[in-house]
């Protein structure tokens, strides 16, 4: 699949630092990575500084005036999957780390900067206790008799071990209230859910899961935009949720989804600023994997919020959105394209003659697109009453001409502008391939980004 990827930035005050901060971070063990990039959050993720490994060590300046907050530090690429958070505040001038990769995960030690040695002494504290009460969880959940003592010992060490981190949470927090905000925060509202009840089925549980993710999370802190904590919430809901359904994205899965962006939705709306935040990190994410439904939805269910809180080249393209919304709808006829063929001979969509019309927007460079195209040319050459017209979303002629070769019974275009292109912007396409059935007066009759559902 490719996508087109927008980015929604909004801007939010905060207080800063008064001095430049130093970070400096050495590594052991690493042989994969030659650079470090810290990120920033708010309202958006944006790189904020990159750093050259020399001999596995780096130094960052950070100047004055930078925001507080919860920064993530990427080893390698912006995408990479080994990361540490590192808490800024106005108090601290020296952030000092060393991190063995060598070990599960990378053990990150702080020889300067009291609140993150705090927090990740928490963490680490933590990770021990949750394993251990993970163990027994499972066992407790798979043990064929209740009635055995092992049972009874081992639900004991379970709801023993739940109390001891519910105190020295307490502990944490009452320790970090005055003097540490950051991970005072973010350690109260990382929640988890325990099994109270071993009686109860697995979908109870997961049922109980549900419904308790956001219990006890301060959904109403604007202080929290700036750290990932609520990137990574709701995030985690929708893998969450999209786990414990059995249906793949492209089904039954897509319009469930709309259920768990609701909840999102939902559990942020007691704050202006957060829900906004809520709505516009859904918005992107679903634009950025080609969700086109889930962006609708969106852009429909929350239309009145969204215009109150859109601005500028923001708002602009919502309200193309929704133009396009309105000429593009199963029963409106769609927007008319006109092309050149090989002959030079003008062609537009509104002269083919035929019962239906397939439209796919698609890519070269698009591995889906590539598996559906072999499938539309053999119907395009079985069935006489349906013509298939490809709209390449392109920007290099070589690749392209190649690839239509391979497909004479299709009726090709492309202007090489890609997402920019007019006939992607007037239908609305944000991911290929996306397909447009027509019928003979080029009536909309359905829409998909899946070949055989748009062919059932």
């Amino acid at each position: 699949m490719r996508i087109k990827i927008t980015y929604l930035i909004l801007f939010f005050c905060l207080s800063s630092f008064a001095n430049s901060l130093t970070i400096k971070g050495s590594f052991k063990g690493n042989v994969n990575f030659e650079k470090v990039i810290l990120k920033k959050y708010f309202f958006t993720i944006q790189n904020f500084k990159t750093a050259v490994l020399k001999d596995n060590t780096f130094e960052i300046q950070i100047l004055e005036d930078t925001p507080n907050g919860v920064y993530r530090l990427f080893l390698g690429e912006q995408n990479s999957e080994t990361y540490f958070d590192l808490i800024i505040n106005n108090r601290e001038n020296n952030i000092v780390f060393e991190c063995d990769l060598d070990k599960k995960e990378g053990q990150i030690i702080f020889k300067e900067s009291e609140e993150n040695k705090l927090y990740y002494d928490f963490l680490n504290f933590q990770e021990l206790y949750l394993k251990k009460i993970s163990i027994n969880q499972f066992y407790l959940e798979n043990f064929p008799s209740k009635d055995e003592a092992i049972y009874s010992k081992v639900k004991n060490e379970y709801f023993n071990e739940l109390e001891l981190l519910k105190k020295n949470k307490e502990l944490f927090l009452k320790k970090s209230k005055e003097n540490f905000y950051w991970s005072n925060q973010l350690i109260k509202n990382s929640t988890f859910f325990f099994i109270q009840n071993f009686d109860q089925s697995d979908n109870d549980l997961e049922k109980l899961k549900f419904l308790n993710y956001w219990k006890d999370v301060d959904t109403t802190n604007e202080k929290l935009l700036y750290t990932p904590f609520y990137f990574d919430k709701i995030l985690n809901f929708l893998r969450f949720y999209t786990k414990n359904n059995q249906s793949s994205y492209q089904t039954e899965i897509k319009a469930d989804l709309t259920k768990a962006v609701d909840e999102i939705i939902t559990s942020f709306s007691n704050n202006v600023n957060t829900k906004n935040f809520a709505i516009s990190y859904l918005l992107t994410g679903f634009r950025e994997i080609g969700a086109e439904d889930l962006v609708k939805y969106i852009d429909l269910r929350y239309k009145n919020i969204l215009l109150n809180f859109l601005k500028d080249k923001d708002l602009k393209d919502y309200l193309s959105r929704l133009e396009t919304y309105e000429k593009i709808k199963v029963g409106s006829k769609v927007p008319n394209i006109a092309w050149r063929n090989a002959s030079n001979e003008i062609q537009d969509l509104y002269s083919i003659n035929s019962q239906k019309t397939l439209l796919v927007f698609w890519s070269s460079e698009c591995d889906h697109c590539k598996l559906a195209m072999p499938k539309l040319d053999q119907l395009a050459k079985d069935d006489k009453n349906i013509t298939v017209v490809a709209i390449g979303i392109e920007w290099n002629q070589q690749p392209y001409a190649e690839e239509i070769k391979k497909y004479k019974n299709i009726w090709h275009y492309t202007d090489f502008k890609g997402w920019q292109s007019k006939v992607a912007v007037d239908y609305g396409i944000q991911a290929t391939p996306t397909f447009y059935l027509l019928d003979q007066s080029k009536n909309m009759i359905s829409k998909s980004d899946v070949i055989d559902k748009i062919l059932k």
